[in-house]
């Protein structure tokens, strides 16, 4: 058994959904199973889970055991407070929320179909595989294989272009400002891509253009913006910051907090986002007309 096959079972719901009880008895019901966290923390985050008569949002943690929750240290971990249900397969010990009182658990061990864990040994763990159709992708027709991949190329230029055009709308045609969105979540790379993208979605563009003649006001907007400014509050540098940013909050009205969730686990320091944050402010601080170098 591996913790892998539970995130597939719990992922697509590859069991019984009517009729499920926790651990402790109360009646259980799957509305949303989240959505898979690909970095550091739980397992799935926003799922929407019915227990008795109340429906939680929260994240999803999964183990083989129970007990595996207190030998990874997740009572000790913050980022497993907002966990509201444990999917196990062997429930081996009583695990404890931050508040004391029992973590709801699910066990799946007399939950799933025999014959689905079977299928799943006998084509994922006896034999070695790269892919489990490789076996079978020689006897695919070159001639449509060459118009299955131009197609998936296609599909995905389509989608670009949907979500860009879908942008610029949302920004009234102006083609600077989609620009800089753009940038910014490729700035953000695979990890904070997400993040950075919605700081540069929300962040008013005509700021922006007040300030990029001074990489030092771009470096205070983006961070003081990204809630990031408090990691260097102890340096004569990042004090000078957050004064910079409390002036620009009071002078362009904007907002005092900030809900942007950020990564730095298993980053190297040149891809942290408060460097990225900077690397981009200076990028924007000497070029002028960076639109332009795209049609030119």
């Amino acid at each position: 058994m591996r913790e892998d096959f539970l995130h597939f079972v719990w992922k697509f719901q590859k069991f019984p959904f009517h009729n499920l009880n926790t651990t402790s008895g109360d009646a259980l019901v799957v509305v949303h199973p989240g959505i898979a966290n690909k970095h550091d923390g739980t397992d799935f985050l926003s799922a929407k889970i019915q227990i008795g008569d109340l429906l939680w949002v929260g994240a999803v943690e999964i183990h083989l055991s129970s007990a595996d929750w207190y030998r990874h240290q997740h009572q000790n971990n913050p980022l497993y407070d907002n966990v509201i249900l444990h999917v196990v397969w062997q429930d081996k010990l009583e695990v404890l929320a931050k508040n004391g009182k029992p973590l709801p658990t699910l066990c799946l061990e007399n939950v799933v179909s025999p014959l689905l864990l079977e299928k799943h040994q006998r084509t994922f763990q006896n034999e070695s595989h790269f892919i489990p159709c490789e076996n079978y992708s020689n006897k695919f027709p070159k001639e449509r294989w060459r118009i299955y991949t131009e197609r998936l190329y296609f599909e995905r230029l389509e989608q670009r272009t949907e979500r860009i055009a879908e942008l610029c709308q949302h920004k009234k045609n102006d083609w600077e400002a989609v620009l800089f969105v753009l940038l910014a979540k490729n700035f953000g790379l695979n990890v904070n891509g997400s993040a950075f993208l919605q700081v540069a979605s929300e962040l008013p563009f005509s700021v922006i253009r007040k300030l990029q003649s001074s990489a030092e006001d771009l470096e205070a907007l983006f961070l003081g913006y990204s809630g990031l400014l408090h990691l260097g509050e102890k340096t004569i540098y990042g004090q000078k910051l957050l004064k910079q940013y409390a002036f620009f909050q009071h002078k362009f009205n904007l907002p005092k907090t900030t809900h942007f969730s950020f990564s730095f686990a298993r980053l190297r320091p040149p891809n942290f986002p408060t460097l990225r944050w900077v690397q981009l402010a200076q990028l924007l601080a000497s070029e002028k007309g960076l639109l332009s170098r795209f049609f030119f």
